[in-house]
């Protein structure tokens, strides 16, 4: 049996000093939770079991891959961030207990690089590698140790919530965390989102009045040209657009059109939340033309690809009729 240090008091194993700038955003992830949320996770716990695989599956982040890379959750939360090697990231870290926390994982898509120094930061500090000046104790960190974080070098561009005042900041629409298990109790993500098999995710904070599920919408668009026999338009005629859009069970919620629609002036439709807009893109006046749309801050073209994969799938032009039809989906919220 490894024998213990006699000057630790207790299990206190000291400060962990973070370096947030090697990994920015898990220390933003992390800051959400200590300073924003003020969750008691500022104190962590070792975990002395081979246990990491259950923990990233119980804390969402893992569905059989990353849960940043699906639809409509990578649509929501990591295609907007730009984000090219995405990893979930969840705070208290895979490593730690999390039974001591009365909240679940804060989660949040991070690249992948910053997340893999995060992890290996924190290796660092309970093994005793390298710099390690407020660690205390001697050999190696057994159930019960604990420790408190220490967040350095915050910059407020990437990770802003470590410089935030404590319970003065909001989320900025790209934390999330493990809402439950779909009642079949599949507990993964399909290629196609099922609410009523796979995972639930919710945004914002738990036990919030926002704290509302995402869930993947669709919105039909048919283009048809008026006063054409062709598949192109000419100067003196138009192509109406007619949308309809679906909530998470598949049910028709809401129908508009418009005449050739703008930027400025968008065919919206609600009946979803939230509300989606679509304009004609820059060969307006062609049924080849790429349609903008938007819900949120979700922004997207009919031949977008993200890192989920498609979001449409557009139809070939019918001739005949002059018409062409096109489904897209998207991230909604249950109302």
């Amino acid at each position: 049996m490894e024998r213990r240090d006699p000057a630790l008091d207790s299990h206190d194993r000291g400060t962990w000093h973070l370096d947030c700038s090697k990994a920015a955003g898990a220390c933003n992830n992390a800051c959400f939770s200590v300073i924003c949320l003020q969750q008691d996770t500022k104190k962590m716990y070792y975990d002395s079991g081979d246990n990491n695989g259950a923990n990233r599956k119980n804390s969402g982040c893992d569905v059989g891959g990353s849960v940043c890379n699906v639809m409509p959750f990578s649509q929501k939360l990591n295609d907007p961030q730009g984000l090219t090697k995405p990893s979930c990231d969840e705070w208290p870290m895979a490593e730690l207990k999390n039974d001591n926390n009365k909240a679940p994982n804060v989660l949040r898509c991070i690249d992948q690089a910053e997340n893999s120094s995060g992890g290996t930061q924190l290796k660092n500090f309970i093994n005793g590698v390298g710099h390690q000046p407020d660690r205390k104790g001697q050999g190696h960190f057994v159930d019960g140790d604990y420790w408190e974080v220490d967040f350095q070098n915050a910059d407020p561009t990437g990770s802003p919530y470590c410089l935030a005042q404590p319970g003065q900041c909001t989320n900025d629409g790209f934390q999330f965390y493990f809402s439950g298990v779909s009642k079949n109790l599949v507990g993964i993500v399909s290629p196609e989102y099922d609410y009523d098999r796979n995972n639930h995710y919710a945004l914002s904070a738990p036990g919030e009045k926002s704290d509302i599920d995402i869930v993947q919408c669709k919105v039909h668009l048919t283009r048809s040209i008026h006063g054409s026999s062709g598949g192109r338009a000419g100067s003196s005629i138009y192509i109406q657009y007619k949308a309809e859009v679906f909530d998470y069970k598949g049910n028709s919620k809401g129908k508009r059109s418009a005449k050739m629609p703008s930027k400025d002036n968008p065919l919206s439709v609600d009946g979803v939340n939230p509300e989606v807009k679509i304009w004609a893109g820059k060969k307006f006046m062609s049924l080849d033309d790429v349609p903008n749309y938007q819900a949120d801050n979700v922004n997207w073209t009919n031949d977008k690809e993200g890192y989920g994969g498609l979001y449409c799938r557009v139809g070939e032009v019918d001739g005949n009729d002059g018409t062409r039809d096109e489904d897209c989906w998207f991230p909604c919220f249950i109302t």
